[in-house]
């Protein structure tokens, strides 16, 4: 499970890079709490993406902020969205 909390913005962008890598090659199902994230920008999205390229994503999005990134940047379809 990935925990994210706080401001992930572009700041955190090498941890998420370093995370996706070591998602590599796992071939089994990533959950991704989103409920303490308070900001997020495209570094998210994008950290989303690569991990739905490493196999299947569940996202704990419980807040309006996680659901509406997901719905922009259309990583609902490709997710499994849990409140």
């Amino acid at each position: 499970m990935v925990h994210l909390t706080g401001e992930v913005d572009l700041c955190l962008r090498p941890q998420l890079l370093g995370l996706t890598r070591r998602l590599a090659g796992h071939n089994r199902s990533t959950v991704v709490d989103l409920t303490g994230v308070t900001f997020a920008d495209g570094t998210l999205a994008g950290f989303l993406a690569a991990a739905v390229g490493q196999g299947p994503v569940t996202v704990r999005a419980s807040t309006r902020l996680a659901r509406e990134l997901l719905r922009l940047y259309g990583l609902d379809r490709d997710t499994r969205v849990v409140a």
